[in-house]
């Protein structure tokens, strides 16, 4: 008897899925019949009362039903493939190390203008560059170009305007090209003209983030925009941009101190984010 009802149910269920022809047909039967009551007004209000109470119901149902088989499948984090592109956020420069700012930021002046021919290694170190917030987006760059392959071509550099105080990052972009250029020569193209944004304008950074897949000839699965970098908020912009079938987010995974920075001499490493909606079944 059980099983009676249930098919029973799933087929008045399936009478009113909004895709089944034969729903409109009963509507429009429904409707010839009430407009034939409507002479007396007490059996219209019922009639439509009871007719709008079962299509409800059965609606309210076919809906819960649709949204049990929608899920999400969460990959386990693993390293992305080495991508030809890399799409970078930058956050203002810092390094705990020196406390005197002015110094640290007449020395990076100092490199950022300086030939590359005549930059050391140690000029780099000197401003604790391997230990500063710069540190996840030379660690990517690494682990992008330093397969086998040498995979990494193009990287893409996003910075915010500086500020009355100086707080921008558009400096910081001008550091890290320098050291990208000191290390890898010309074999990797970095762009980063035009893609300055204001602090916490996310729909700017998001129109920048579409700018790039669509310009840069590549297909969206050959680049992976890294998340780390930026603030919170822009961190969800490029998450949003990269919200399209085939694009690719990645993040810094590093283990970290009791104030949630990383750890100077931890290892860093690119995990992959994958977050894509599965609908199971017909709908």
């Amino acid at each position: 008897m059980l099983h009676k009802k249930n098919t029973l149910s799933k087929n008045i269920l399936a009478l009113f899925d909004d895709k089944n022809p034969l729903i409109w047909i009963v509507t429009l039967a429904l409707t010839s019949q009430i407009e034939k009551l409507l002479v007396n007004t007490k059996i219209s209000i019922i009639v439509s009362a009871i007719a709008g109470g079962v299509l409800w119901f059965y609606y309210h149902r076919k809906n819960e039903e649709r949204l049990k088989k929608i899920s999400y499948t969460v990959e386990s984090p693993l390293p992305p493939e080495p991508s030809e592109g890399l799409i970078l956020m930058l956050s203002p420069y810092f390094e705990r190390a020196n406390p005197d700012k002015i110094t640290v930021d007449s020395q990076i002046d100092n490199i950022i203008q300086k030939g590359l021919q005549k930059l050391t290694l140690e000029e780099f170190q000197e401003i604790n560059l391997f230990t500063s917030n710069l540190r996840p987006q030379i660690e990517a760059i690494k682990y992008h170009r330093e397969d086998q392959n040498q995979t990494l071509k193009n990287i893409w550099l996003i910075s915010t305007f500086s500020d009355q105080t100086g707080e921008g990052s558009e400096k910081t972009a001008l550091l890290l090209e320098k050291y990208i250029k000191f290390k890898y020569g010309e074999t990797i193209k970095i762009h980063s003209q035009g893609l300055t944004v204001k602090d916490l304008d996310w729909p700017s950074l998001c129109q920048k983030v579409e700018q790039i897949f669509r310009d840069s000839k590549y297909k969206d699965e050959a680049i992976v925009a890294d998340i780390t970098g930026g603030t919170k908020m822009m961190s969800m912009a490029l998450s949003i941009a990269c919200i399209s079938p085939k694009r690719r987010l990645q993040y810094m995974d590093s283990k970290r101190d009791w104030q949630g920075n990383p750890l100077q001499k931890g290892e860093i490493k690119p995990m992959l984010i994958e977050i894509d909606p599965i609908i199971q079944g017909n709908s």
